[in-house]
């Protein structure tokens, strides 16, 4: 999926920027990060997990845990690839486009996630899963 997530906020840009830029997006003054999110559109690209049997929520000790395999990372790649072809091909001469373009990216972390597939099972004894198995409504 990609979706135009509308104008970038100058007070996010920090926070936002990939761990190698971080440091240099920093010492940006703030009037020059102001400018640069005017001119700036935000991306959220995704892609959805794979099943994976490993991937579950448990509940140790009144904790909460969640184990989560990142999968499905060659599709993303390729979307990431994909889109970012598709933002090169703009032409420079196109109305309100600059010459130059920076495409940062991060990954969300694993605190982010949500809705991971496999992390919600069916099954018959209730201590295993969440779902009945006999229940199809």
């Amino acid at each position: 999926m990609v979706q135009n997530t509308g104008n970038v906020l100058a007070d996010m840009i920090p926070g936002e920027a990939p761990p190698l830029m971080a440091p240099f997006v920093k010492l940006i003054p703030h009037f020059e990060r102001h400018l640069l999110a005017e001119r700036s559109l935000g991306w959220w690209l995704q892609t959805e997990d794979l099943p994976d049997l490993n991937n579950r929520i448990r509940v140790v000790r009144d904790k909460i845990h969640v184990d989560y395999t990142l999968n499905n990372t060659e599709a993303s790649d390729r979307l990431i690839h994909r889109w970012t072809s598709v933002l090169k091909s703009i032409p420079h001469s196109a109305k309100h486009v600059l010459p130059f373009s920076l495409y940062p990216r991060t990954h969300l972390p694993e605190q982010a996630v949500a809705h991971q597939c496999g992390s919600c099972r069916f099954g018959t004894d209730p201590k295993t899963s969440v779902l009945d198995v006999s229940q199809t409504n």
